[in-house]
């Protein structure tokens, strides 16, 4: 005898009675990783990489002791050209949860791998490329 069928309908039955309401499901706080995952896709879809290098790669010691916003490097420029505005508006966002968690499977230990460190950093190149220009610009938050 086949109790498949009839375990789903029993299944079927206890959680879905006529005339009563549907069961809701406990809220859960929000986490940090959707919101940076989210903003790190936003950023990589804005402006994609080029050979494998992100366009917001720029070493900010070229900045220097700049103050001047016509005496911006060419990189820097191209760089605050490449920024996502929502993507930093989602990771700034992220920072705001009560929770982070990656669900990383931590018995690889450290063969553990972490994809998402590439496009959060990204990210966080971007806010710190935007926040440097808006210095060079004289405004400040």
């Amino acid at each position: 005898m086949n109790l498949k069928p009839l375990f789903a309908a029993a299944l079927l039955a206890a959680t879905s009675a006529p005339g009563q309401p549907p069961v809701k499901q406990p809220e859960r706080p929000r986490n940090a990783a959707v919101d940076n995952w989210r903003a790190g896709y936003m950023q990589a879809t804005h402006r994609p990489a080029k050979n494998g290098e992100s366009p917001l790669r720029v070493d900010f010691e070229t900045l220097g002791e700049v103050t001047d916003p016509t005496k911006m490097p060419p990189e820097f420029s191209e760089a605050r050209k490449a920024e996502s505005p929502d993507a930093i508006k989602e990771n700034v966002l992220s920072s705001t949860a009560p929770t982070c968690e990656f669900q990383l499977d931590t018995s690889k230990g450290a063969y553990l791998l972490l994809p998402h460190l590439t496009m959060i950093c990204d990210v966080v190149r971007a806010a710190g490329i935007e926040e440097g220009g808006r210095l060079l610009e004289g405004k400040q938050r």
